[in-house]
C-alpha cells in the first residue's frame, strides 16, 4: 500500500511528539520523588531574586511568626546570615545588602552599620541635586461673564490634571531616588476640578414710611403718603438705601497625598526602609501594598470615640508591604475630601460731607461654617503625620484595618483628619476716606 509522504511526516509528528510526553513524565516523576531537587530548584528562585514573595512582609516577631527575617543566628556580626523562608542568605546573594539595610533598624547590635559598605568610607552620604525631574500640565478653561441690572456674576471651571516626578526640590515623597520616573504621579497641588464663582449685587433702596409701618402694626387701612417724609424716615431711607452683597463660592477638588509604611513596630511586621536601600533623601522610606479598593467605605468600628473625626479613606485597602520592596501603594494615592466653601460681603458707603466719606464693611468668611476636614495638610507645621502613615497591621493577613486578633481601628489616627479648613470667621471694618 501507497501512502503519501504528507501522511509520513504527521506519524513521525506524532510519534516524537509521543516520546517526548513520556519522557517529560518520567522526569516529572523524579522531580516529584526527589524532595532534594525540590528545595534546590525553591532555593535556587529565592536566591536569584527577592526571597519574599507576594503578600510576605518583612517578620520579626519569633512568638508570632517564628524565626525573626533580621536575625543574625550566627553571631557573627561582621559576616551576618540572614534566613528567609529557610533559606540560608549571605553576603553572595543579592538580597543580602538590602535585608542588611532593612533589618539596621531592627537588630543593629547583631548587625554591622550599613555605612561600613558605603563606596566612600567615612562619608555616610553624598546628594546630588540634579533638574532630571520631568512634569505636565494639562487642563481646559471656561470663563463666563454676565451682567444684568444690578447684579454681574462671574464664573469660572478648570478641569486639569497635572503629573509630575517631583513638585519641588524638597519633596518629601520620593523612596526610589534611583529611578525618578518611579515617583511619577499626580502633583502635591494637582486639583482636577476647580469652580468659582463670583458676583457683585447692588441691594434695591428701600423707602422706608413709618405710617405704614404703624398702620401694619395696628392693623389700620394705609394712610395717604405725606407730601414731605419726617426727619426720621429720611434717615431710616438713607440706612436702607446703598448696600451692595458680594461673595465668592467655591468648589473645589482636594489636594493628593501619600500613604506611607512605617512598619509595626510591637508586633514586628514590616519595616520603615522595606526596600533597604538606606537612601535618607526624605522622610518617606516605602510605602504600602493596595490589596483591596481606595475607594470602598471604610470598614466597621473605623469611625470610633477615641479616633478623632470621621474615617476620610478605606484602611483595609492597606496591607504590608512585600518584603524588600518600596511598596505599590506609590505616591501622592489618596486626595483629601472636596472643598464646597462660601465666603461673603455685605458693604455700604456713607457719605459725610463733600469729599468725604465712610465705608462699613461686614465679611463672612465660610458663611454656612462647613467642616472642611483634611487628612494631609503640607504647611510646615503638619506634613507627614500618623494621619497619613500606616503604622499597624494584622498579624494573619497584615491587613491595614487589622484583624480578630489585632485592632489596628480603635484610637488609630491613619486616614483620620489632622485638622480643617478655616471655620465660619467674621470681622468688620470702617473705611473714612476723605
Amino acid at each position: 500500500m501507497w501512502t503519501s509522504p504528507r501522511a509520513l511526516r504527521g506519524c513521525s509528528r506524532h510519534l516524537y511528539f509521543r516520546v517526548v510526553a513520556e519522557r517529560l513524565l518520567r522526569l516529572l516523576a523524579i522531580f516529584l520523588r526527589s524532595s532534594r531537587l525540590c528545595r534546590l530548584l525553591e532555593t535556587r528562585k529565592l536566591l536569584n531574586g527577592n526571597p519574599y514573595g507576594p503578600n510576605q512582609p518583612i517578620l520579626n516577631n519569633v512568638q508570632l511568626f517564628g524565626a525573626p527575617d533580621c536575625a543574625n543566628p550566627s553571631n557573627n556580626v561582621n559576616n551576618p546570615v540572614f534566613f528567609v523562608n529557610g533559606v540560608a542568605i549571605n553576603k553572595t546573594q543579592p538580597a543580602y545588602i538590602n535585608l542588611l539595610a532593612a533589618c539596621e533598624y531592627v537588630n543593629a547590635q547583631g548587625l554591622p552599620p550599613i555605612n561600613a559598605y558605603r563606596p566612600y568610607r567615612g562619608l555616610q552620604k553624598i546628594f546630588s541635586l540634579q533638574n532630571v525631574a520631568d512634569s505636565n500640565y494639562h487642563a481646559f478653561q471656561t470663563t463666563l461673564r454676565k451682567t444684568r441690572g444690578p447684579l454681574t456674576v462671574d464664573a469660572s471651571y478648570t478641569y486639569s490634571h497635572s503629573i509630575d516626578d517631583s513638585s519641588d526640590r524638597n519633596d518629601t515623597t520620593i523612596v526610589n531616588t534611583l529611578v525618578p520616573s518611579a515617583n511619577k504621579a499626580s502633583s502635591n497641588f494637582d486639583q482636577r476640578h476647580l469652580l468659582n464663582i463670583n458676583y457683585t449685587w447692588t441691594l434695591p433702596n428701600l423707602k422706608f414710611d413709618s405710617n405704614r409701618v404703624r398702620s401694619w402694626a395696628k392693623d389700620e387701612p394705609e394712610p395717604e403718603a405725606p407730601a414731605s417724609p419726617g426727619f426720621f424716615d429720611r434717615a431710616a431711607t438713607s440706612l436702607l438705601a446703598g448696600w451692595a452683597l458680594s461673595g465668592v463660592t467655591t468648589v473645589q477638588s482636594g489636594t493628593p497625598f501619600t500613604v506611607i509604611n512605617s512598619g509595626y513596630g510591637a508586633l514586628g511586621i514590616s519595616v520603615p526602609d522595606n526596600a533597604g536601600v538606606a537612601g535618607g533623601i526624605s522622610s518617606v522610606a516605602s510605602f504600602p501594598d493596595v490589596v483591596g479598593n481606595i475607594h470602598d467605605p471604610a470598614p466597621f468600628g473605623a469611625d470610633n470615640s477615641k479616633s478623632f473625626g470621621p474615617t476620610l479613606g478605606n484602611p483595609a485597602a492597606f496591607a504590608a508591604p512585600r518584603g524588600l520592596t518600596f511598596g505599590n501603594a506609590g505616591r501622592n494615592l489618596l486626595n483629601n475630601p472636596m472643598r464646597w466653601n462660601f465666603d461673603m460681603t455685605l458693604m455700604k458707603t456713607f457719605k459725610v460731607k463733600e469729599g468725604t466719606s465712610l465705608e462699613f464693611r461686614s465679611e463672612v468668611f465660610n458663611v454656612f461654617n462647613h467642616t472642611q476636614f483634611r487628612v494631609y495638610d503640607p504647611s510646615p507645621n503638619f506634613g507627614n503625620r500618623a494621619n497619613n502613615t500606616v503604622s499597624c497591621y494584622g498579624v494573619q493577613s497584615f491587613n491595614a484595618a487589622g484583624d480578630a486578633q489585632t485592632d489596628c481601628l480603635t484610637g488609630n489616627a491613619f486616614l483620620h483628619p489632622v485638622n480643617a479648613h478655616r471655620p465660619r470667621t467674621m470681622q468688620f471694618a470702617l473705611k473714612l476716606s476723605f
